[in-house]
């Protein structure tokens, strides 16, 4: 679901244009609302920002800010989360719950190594090939708890910025 459709949800779930320029209070918790559910389903605050028309340092405040809503507005923030979190087309953390193949990273290291051994050697092919020399010196269980542990979460961070 991209983040239109999500504004699209908490605008029908709300009633409102959520999006609109006022400061009254219902429509700044369902800002806070939408602000909290995007931020957890990995959008930047400059694309939560952009798809409400605020800029990235109001929602920092929002999602800081999210406990100060009513309750009726984090049953609306939970009741969103769940129907995001039920369809595995929507869930980021469906993948987390399942167990990492560590072959395919295996086999991914495999060949990363073989095209640096093809190339001439460059300050990042040096630093991959100091990588393989390294993870392929570890047993499978410590690899896996490497990928688990360091790869997967440093990654996702990247694709979040």
């Amino acid at each position: 679901m991209d983040i239109t459709q999500l504004k699209g949800l908490l605008d029908q779930t709300y009633g409102f244009d959520i999006s609109s320029k006022t400061r009254a209070r219902e429509y700044v918790y369902a800002r806070r609302v939408f602000s909290k559910v995007s931020r957890d389903f990995g959008y930047t605050f400059g694309e939560i920002g952009i798809a409400i028309g605020c800029d990235h340092a109001t929602i920092i405040h929002h999602v800081k800010s999210f406990d100060t809503v009513h309750e009726t507005d984090k049953d609306v923030y939970r009741k969103v989360s769940i129907i995001l979190k039920s369809s595995d087309r929507l869930n980021p953390y469906k993948n987390l719950q399942e167990p990492t193949d560590v072959s395919i990273y295996i086999d991914r290291i495999s060949e990363l190594e073989a095209m640096v051994i093809e190339k001439d050697f460059t300050v990042e092919q040096d630093s991959m090939c100091r990588l393989i020399e390294i993870a392929s010196s570890w047993d499978e269980d410590a690899l896996e708890n490497f990928i688990e542990t360091r790869v997967i979460p440093f990654d996702k961070m990247n694709n979040n910025q």
